[in-house]
């Protein structure tokens, strides 16, 4: 700090030359920077579960690239119904972008001869022909319970997309070309026409997110700023600790963009935490500033007086905070390694940022003369309400009279809290994003309740070695998976070459059938679930948007019995696969990281302190007040019934930033005060008079900020904003109350020095800085 604060004082040009060309360099590269919303790179993995995902897919075609165009009626196979479906089938199927359109209508029934005839009768057919065509299709193996629910209320149109692992962005415009479609059949028909399917959820899951957070961002930066306003009472503190931490979020940005890193689905969180980190320190700081600025010393003096001072507690706090993310490299999921980097980097640039543009701002003389406190503001240094500051001389004194109950207290609690916070569990579910009573979530509950779900298992069985394919075999082996999975009451009806070979005159056993099947069904229509070529065949069957935590269960059941039937069938190999499967292991793997990494964070975390401050004891009574708000926040949540979601883990990772960022500040101002020559009880009363401030403005800046997001409708979001208010309110009262006690209990002991020598000492140190 010595460096800058010289550059302060002597070469303020060369600082003014930093800090506009590093804002320059990240302005100028910031238009190129991208948000990569692949959702498959979100739960992509180097493991083989993906490889071999990603091999049906291409033998087979993606499962999550099928959208729904759903009719609802009360009877979905009346004329005018039939008639909205092949209308949408055709209509959809003339959009770019689109691979295919299938609807009940474009399956054909078959003849003795084995001939395709239309199933549906012209829209002028009696009603006696309508009638035949109902009972034919609510029996037929393609329709039944794939195209149309058994209640024959909801039919659906499968619409496959042509694209190739696309992005959100590119999924959109096909997305909203259907729903205009939908619409206009819809008007015309007189059904009710809905889209769902996984992309048309993924489009309004990130549309919605994306809208609620340029939104609440709006709303709680003016919250926010309000909040400081009221506290500093200056609105030139106000606009400098707002401005220096933009320009560390703009740095942040601009560093990714420059590095060709696009932000995606995880890392959309890295300017907010930047903003956490930065407006602490910035607000530490600016305090500091107005301190010196009331003693009456020029604002140049004041904040390099200040940078000397306080510059070294900013470092542990971003150091030790760039540490607990870069630790998140150690992780064997790709996205998450991208993560924890680009947010160490992130607070790297956060903390240059701030320890530049704050003091060199408050070293101009008139933006220093409009942060000076006003005048005549009994016991107020630094012009903040003087209620706030009564409370913090209030849980001191209850830290100070009561230092061990409380600290047995917070050992007690912390005890509690990891018990209770063991039972959460990690959870992954569609439904975790979207928007509550909105068109997706309706649609959704329809093609769950009626159809199965919208998202769909598979079974790849594969004939092991290099024989040619032995298709009746293949056929008897598909048919006990497909037993297999009907026992389960979360698996819809399966599709596989069975329904094709049942669609088929004759009659005998399938397997003596499929050699017919396999030489008069047309290629495309065999392509989705049979492969000669691979010796392979798929069976894929809906399932439910219950989460991770409730299918779980089920597919180790079905796991299991694939087992036995390789056993019985050791010429094959079968591979329960899909999405859901691939995606909610990765995705549970990478909540389960994210936790891991809170507590490697903690662990190097204390060994920064106890370094940082030379003391291993200071770094053990960091552990604490640290913990205690996560762990609180965990049992709360595991009280309220929720479950581990990514929203919750990202949440502690903010909010472990900011309780570091307070911790570090007491104790770096307690030892300043110590080493002066004052005891442990004076120390703590001059370090709550210095710094309690700052962290209690920070704490209702953020809690005005994040408490927005409660009242959004993405449960995520509101799971996010609810979180972090508990989180942030525990650790502004454990660094209130708890430290306080833990150092008053744990710091050494030394007789007081004469008041004299004492502030002879402090006059010294500040000639010194």
């Amino acid at each position: 700090m010595k460096v800058l604060s010289h550059l302060l004082e002597k070469r303020r040009a060369l600082l003014v030359a930093l800090v506009v060309g590093l804002s320059l360099l990240a302005l100028a590269r910031l238009p190129g920077l991208r948000f990569d919303a692949v959702v498959r790179g979100f739960y992509a993995d180097d493991d083989a579960d993906y490889a071999r995902l990603l091999e049906v897919f291409r033998t087979f075609g993606s499962d999550d690239l099928d959208a729904l165009l759903l009719v609802e009626a009360p009877d979905v196979l009346a004329p005018q119904a039939v008639e909205a479906q092949r209308e949408l089938a055709r209509a959809a199927r003339a959009l770019p972008g689109i691979a295919s359109a299938v609807a009940a209508t474009d399956v054909p029934s078959f003849g003795a001869l084995g001939l395709p005839r239309p199933l549906f009768p012209r829209l002028d057919a009696p009603a006696t022909a309508w009638a035949a065509a109902r009972a034919a299709a609510l029996a037929h193996p393609l329709i039944a319970g794939q195209l149309v629910a058994p209640s024959g209320k909801l039919a659906a149109i499968l619409v496959h997309l042509s694209l190739e692992n696309p992005s959100v962005e590119e999924m959109a415009p096909i997305v909203a070309r259907l729903d205009e479609i939908a619409s206009r059949v819809a008007a015309e028909r007189g059904v009710a026409v809905h889209l769902s399917g996984v992309p048309a959820v993924r489009t309004e899951i990130y549309g919605a997110m994306r809208r609620d957070q340029e939104r609440f961002l709006v709303v709680g930066a003016a919250i926010g700023f309000a909040l400081l306003y009221a506290v500093f009472r200056s609105l030139a503190a106000t606009f400098v600790a707002a401005l220096c931490s933009w320009l560390a979020v703009l740095w942040a940005l601009g560093a990714l963009a420059w590095a060709n890193e696009p932000l995606n689905l995880l890392s959309a969180a890295l300017p907010t935490l930047v903003l956490v980190v930065a407006f602490a320190d910035a607000v530490h700081l600016l305090s500091e500033v107005r301190f010196g600025l009331a003693r009456g010393e020029t604002p140049r003096h004041a904040a390099s007086v200040t940078l000397r001072h306080l510059g070294g507690a900013c470092f542990v706090t971003s150091f030790t905070t760039v540490v607990g993310f870069a630790s998140l490299a150690a992780t064997s999921i790709p996205i998450i390694q991208r993560f924890g980097i680009a947010c160490a980097a992130g607070t790297a640039l956060a903390f240059l940022a701030i320890v530049t543009s704050v003091p060199l701002l408050a070293s101009i003389e008139r933006v220093g003369r409009a942060l000076r406190p006003r005048a005549g503001v009994a016991n107020e240094p630094w012009g903040a309400h003087p209620l706030l500051q009564r409370a913090i001389e209030r849980c001191l004194a209850l830290a100070l009279r009561w230092p061990r109950a409380i600290a047995i207290g917070g050992f007690a609690l912390t005890a509690s809290a990891v018990w209770v916070a063991l039972g959460l569990e990690p959870e992954n579910s569609i439904r975790e994003n979207l928007p509550r009573g909105g068109r997706a979530e309706r649609a959704l509950d329809l093609v769950d309740r009626e159809l199965g779900g919208i998202l769909s298992l598979s079974v790849v069985a594969r004939q092991r070695g290099q024989e040619p394919l032995d298709a009746p075999a293949l056929i008897e082996v598909l048919e006990e998976v497909e037993r297999a999975c009907a026992v389960e009451p979360q698996l819809s009806r399966a599709f596989s070459a069975l329904n094709i070979v049942r669609t088929l005159p004759g009659s005998g056993p399938l397997a003596q059938r499929v050699q017919t099947a396999l030489a008069i069904v047309p290629s495309e229509v065999l392509a989705r679930c049979w492969s000669g070529p691979e010796r392979s065949a798929l069976l894929s069957v809906r399932v439910m948007a219950s989460g991770t935590r409730a299918v779980q269960p089920m597919l180790e059941r079905l796991q299991a019995q694939l087992r036995e039937l390789e056993r019985a069938h050791p010429k094959f190999s079968l591979e329960l696969t899909g999405t859901p499967v691939v995606a909610g292991a990765n995705l549970n793997q990478m909540i389960v990281d994210l936790a891991k990494s809170l507590g490697s964070a903690a662990f190097l975390i204390f060994l920064a302190m106890a370094a940082a401050f030379r003391s291993w004891r200071l770094g053990f009574i960091s552990i604490l007040p640290n913990a205690l708000p996560m762990l609180i926040t965990a049992a709360a949540l595991s009280l309220g019934g929720g479950s581990l979601e990514l929203s919750g883990v990202i949440t502690f990772s903010i909010c472990l930033g900011i309780a570091v960022d307070d911790t570090t500040h007491v104790l770096a101002r307690f030892r300043r005060e110590w080493l002066a020559g004052f005891d442990s009880r004076e120390a703590l009363e001059r370090t709550m008079r210095g710094v309690g401030l700052p962290m209690v403005t920070t704490t209702l800046v953020f809690l005005g900020g994040f408490g927005t997001l409660a009242l959004s409708s993405l449960p995520g979001l509101r799971q996010f904003g609810l979180l972090a208010v508990v989180a942030m309110t525990t650790a502004l009262l454990c660094d209130l109350i708890l430290l306080p006690a833990l150092l008053l209990l744990g710091a050494p002991r030394r007789r007081s020095r004469p008041p004299q020598e004492v502030e002879a000492a402090l006059a010294v140190g500040a000639e010194r800085a």
